[in-house]
């Protein structure tokens, strides 16, 4: 309609014999112009508050969160699936060249905040807070991809029918990794395997792949969902050591873990998620050895209780 308002205002200014709107007066070209230019600027407004594929997963942004230039600043009012709210008022500021484990029981939102620190949260997922690197906010998913990675508690970054050495170097030419493919396959004891397919791989190589893929990008964050899955001891201890070395070139790395002991052994602080209460624990807070074991049984002995009367 203001299509046409547009074309009858503009054939009676030019005198033509047919209009669109009948006996047009000066004030009906100027109402419908007018218009046109209301639903113009209406249609842009709504396009730009649609949520855009390259925009963060986050829906506000608070500019006097902003971290230091070598943190990694979260500062997390809400994360919400569904009606269910997962994660409440929880901050940090993570340094450089650290590793920061994830804790809590499942169901409890390990997974749905490493996807949402990535940018992909899922359209279920209601987001509220800021989360900053390099003293900017992440707002740009492209962007923050070039230094973000994410390692999956699924294979879904694999390719069945392509190689070891096929996925490995193309996260080298992606990222522009200094790190050469035969360095790579070494580390994690996956030069035997280079020219296999995924799908002839064995879970626990398959998991090997996906942390290996990580370690050749070179990312400045590395975020790990449950990496240590269907891996044997010997296997640990290298993705450990890999993990060490990505910190100790100055990366940001948080793992998720059901393994209690190996992040003790591995982590400089714990983010454990309780829900209203979720706190951020460094080894010196704990005191001995066991220091994310100790917090963990007091945050959670009431569901550890009700679990055991339960059976």
């Amino acid at each position: 309609s203001a299509s046409s308002f547009a074309l009858g205002g503009a054939s009676y200014a030019n005198g033509a014999e047919v209009s669109l709107v009948p006996e047009a007066s000066a004030s009906h070209c100027l109402f419908a112009v007018m218009g046109a230019f209301a639903v113009c600027a209406l249609g842009v407004i709504s396009f730009s508050c649609l949520k855009s594929k390259n925009r963060w997963a986050w829906n506000h942004i608070r500019p006097d969160s902003l971290g230091e230039k070598s943190l990694l600043s979260l500062s997390l009012d809400a994360l919400t699936v569904g009606k269910n709210q997962l994660v409440k008022g929880l901050q940090f500021d993570m340094p450089a060249g650290q590793i920061w484990g994830l804790v809590a029981p499942n169901g409890h939102g390990k997974t749905t905040l490493l996807n949402t620190l990535w940018g992909d949260a899922g359209p279920s997922v209601r987001v509220s807070g800021s989360l900053c690197f390099h003293a900017k906010v992440c707002v740009d998913r492209e962007e923050m991809r070039k230094v973000f990675f994410l390692v999956p508690n699924r294979p879904s970054l694999l390719i069945p029918y392509m190689t070891v050495a096929f996925h490995l170097d193309r996260c080298r030419r992606i990222w522009h990794s200094p790190r050469t493919l035969d360095q790579v396959l070494d580390r994690f004891d996956l030069t035997g395997l280079k020219n296999t397919p995924v799908s002839r791989l064995s879970d626990g190589n398959r998991q090997l792949l996906n942390v290996a893929m990580a370690y050749m990008s070179y990312c400045e964050v590395v975020l790990l969902d449950e990496p240590m899955n269907a891996l044997d001891v010997r296997h640990v201890a290298i993705v450990s050591n890999a993990l060490r070395d990505e910190a100790g070139r100055g990366a940001h790395v948080i793992i998720s873990s059901h393994l209690i002991g190996n992040l003790e052994s591995l982590c400089d602080a714990s983010v454990l998620l309780t829900g209203d209460d979720s706190r951020v624990v460094t080894r010196e807070m704990g005191g001995d050895s066991k220091w994310i074991g100790n917090v963990y049984a007091q945050l959670f002995k009431t569901n550890d209780s009700k679990t055991r009367k339960g059976r």
